[in-house]
């Protein structure tokens, strides 16, 4: 009887970076950081492969052949191109007349370089204005940005 293979992928188990390990490979989390070339190994794994994610600790759990695992690795936010694009977006709606506007102009291609979704909240306190937006992505995943205006131009 063949042992059934896990599948272990870096951040999204639809995305390009997959590997496929027997089981008693996968158990030894050395061998999970080599195949994927990282500085060092993981700690957790999480098990998508039913639709209620699990966490699995590598070294106290055991990883089960034919289950998908993804490793989350931990980005920084700066590393994320698409967070950044939506905070430039916002931060320059903040100093637009029309915030609301600014980030649903499609004449100007605006809203195809971003993905806010919502404004929820614009407003002054005192002299300070704040933009309080919704982002999300193609993985489903939301992100509160807030957004203030520093001063009365663009030039500061």
């Amino acid at each position: 009887m063949s042992q059934r293979l896990v599948t272990v992928a870096i951040d999204d188990i639809l995305g390009d970076q997959i590997k496929k390990f027997q089981a008693d490979e996968a158990q030894n989390p050395e061998t999970i950081r080599r195949r994927f070339g990282q500085d060092s190994p993981p700690k957790i794994l999480h098990d998508v492969t039913n639709d209620e994610e699990t966490i699995v600790v590598l070294g106290r759990d055991r990883l089960e052949g034919g289950h998908d695992y993804v490793w989350k690795l931990n980005h920084e936010v700066w590393e994320n191109k698409e967070i950044i694009q939506n905070a430039l977006f916002c931060s320059m709606a903040v100093y637009a007349s029309n915030p609301f506007l600014f980030l649903k102009n499609k004449e100007q291609l605006r809203k195809s370089v971003h993905t806010v979704n919502e404004v929820i909240a614009c407003g002054k306190y005192g002299e300070q204005l704040c933009l309080i937006s919704l982002t999300g992505n193609q993985n489903g995943e939301k992100m509160l940005l807030v957004a203030l205006r520093g001063s009365s131009n663009h030039d500061d």
